[in-house]
């Protein structure tokens, strides 16, 4: 005879926290990801790809949003008959910290790998009158632990193509925050890839029992 707590088959155990992340960017030239670790669940990320830093406490926040159609017949007066999905996005938000080339690039909208500091140490750049979206790669790679080994569990979301912009001001102040920049990254569905999201869940924490727990 079948209990509650069987039919639920509630496990604690695949509670998946991000202890901590980072947004990764690469150039469209460099391959999307088509995993995140090798042998052993060893994190393996394809050379190119480099790390926007420390990020907000506010973390990541990845959204999602679909349109649809609705067909209502008549006497369809609770639900309707049929629904298709019309659309779709998914975008990234977050603030980076560090301001580096790698930030200024992604929230500037310009290429600075062929800028560097003058004689004085002083390094200038100007910002495109006209701002152009460039397309790159990004992956978000967030950290959790198996609790029962101790080893590292790991969350992806990958954009094999995507476009990064600006979304909010800077505050220049002395207070209790630093020189910070707020990003937007929209995914876009790669003609290759055939996708515009790719997830991952890997790394050394991922075992066989966790395998059979999921469900897989």
């Amino acid at each position: 005879m079948a209990t509650f707590d069987s039919v639920a088959n509630f496990q604690n155990a695949l509670l998946r926290k991000a202890l901590v992340g980072a947004v990764l960017v690469a150039d469209y030239s460099v391959d999307a990801l088509a995993d995140i670790a090798g042998v052993g669940g060893v994190l393996t990320i394809t050379a190119g790809y480099e790390s926007l830093g420390k990020l907000s406490s506010d973390g990541v926040t990845v959204s999602a949003s679909q349109d649809t159609s609705e067909i209502r017949g008549w006497g369809d007066l609770t639900s309707p008959s049929r629904i298709d999905v019309t659309g779709g996005s998914s975008s990234m938000t977050l603030t980076a910290l560090e301001t580096k080339m790698a930030v200024w690039d992604a929230f500037n909208g310009v290429d600075l790998s062929a800028v560097s500091a003058n004689t004085n140490g002083t390094i200038t750049f100007d910002k495109p009158a006209v701002p152009v979206l460039r397309d790159k790669r990004v992956l978000f790679l967030a950290r959790d632990i198996n609790k029962a080994t101790g080893l590292d569990v790991y969350y992806g979301v990958h954009y094999p193509k995507a476009n990064l912009s600006q979304n909010g001001d800077q505050t220049f102040a002395n207070n209790d925050t630093t020189i910070n920049y707020p990003l937007t990254i929209n995914a876009l569905v790669d003609d290759t890839e055939g996708t515009s999201t790719r997830l991952f869940l890997g790394g050394p924490g991922v075992d066989a029992d966790m395998l059979a727990a999921m469900g897989f």
